[in-house]
């Protein structure tokens, strides 16, 4: 679950009847971010390296962030670690395990950015 901007997302996952007992599920992590509160300040310990030079090249870079940002705890909350592990340390691009959503089909509005990653 996520929560920004008095906006709530929540991912579950179904478990489809006759699946085998003890069977590895499969885990998810979801997260939803405001693009308004990346306006004022970046939190560039966040990001890695590589990622603030692609935050500071993009066109939006406020997006880009909350972008980038999403991704990251997503995929940190799959993994179970949420952020005791250093974000900075964690990069999502080209991992086919985090997915940008579609704030359109979830009926968010215009700024916001969300990400589900599966592991």
């Amino acid at each position: 679950m996520s929560r920004a901007g008095g906006w709530a997302l929540l991912a579950a996952e179904v478990t489809l009847p006759g699946r085998e007992v003890g069977a590895t599920r499969p885990r998810i992590g979801v997260d939803l971010a405001r693009v308004a509160d990346f306006r004022g300040a970046i939190p560039d310990a966040a990001f890695s390296a590589a990622e603030r030079r692609r935050v500071s090249a993009a066109e939006d870079p406020p997006t880009e962030a909350a972008r980038l940002w999403v991704r990251k705890e997503a995929l940190l909350k799959a993994l179970g670690t949420g952020l005791r592990v250093h974000p900075a340390a964690v990069s999502t691009g080209g991992d086919s395990r985090v997915e940008d959503l579609d704030r359109e089909a979830l009926g968010l509005p215009a700024g916001f950015v969300a990400a589900l990653a599966r592991i």
